[in-house]
């Protein structure tokens, strides 16, 4: 039979190698946080860097003086071919102001006889409308 004076050192190195057990694994915990965080820092920038080269072609026209038949185009390219990538579109020809949320209003656009007739020579400066969250709202066309 061990008297107590034999047990004692082994139970303080078993207690010690308990704690720093404990110790690494917190440490391991707090490292595994940071770098989640990390992870997650980079994957925003790289969604905002992502959204801007995507949105590149539609803010390229922001303050650009366009012809009508460019603003035309803008319409058919982004509100019915590839869907509406922007929220809104107006368009001022100085005798009214027109505004396009979805496809369907080329054919008034391209009618000389409707009061939202863009004539392709005419002069549009361009207006691109960003929310607080980076996301194009509408694009402004307003006649030079």
């Amino acid at each position: 039979m061990r008297n107590r004076f034999e047990t004692a050192p082994q139970a303080m190195i078993l207690s010690a190698g308990v704690i720093m057990s404990i110790v690494l694994i917190s440490i391991m915990v707090s490292q595994f946080e940071q770098a989640k965080d990390m992870s997650d820092a980079v994957t925003q920038k790289m969604m905002n860097t992502s959204r801007e080269i995507a949105d590149s072609d539609i803010t390229q026209y922001d303050g650009v003086i366009i012809t009508g038949a460019d603003v035309r185009n803008f319409y058919r390219k982004y509100f019915t071919v590839n869907g509406s990538r922007v929220a809104g579109m107006i368009v001022d020809n100085g005798k009214t102001k027109a505004e396009y949320t979805a496809a369907g209003y080329y054919s008034e656009m391209t009618d000389p006889d409707s009061s939202k007739f863009i004539r392709p020579d005419n002069l549009y400066k361009c207006s691109v409308t960003v929310n607080g969250n980076g996301i194009i709202t509408k694009v402004s066309f307003i006649m030079e």
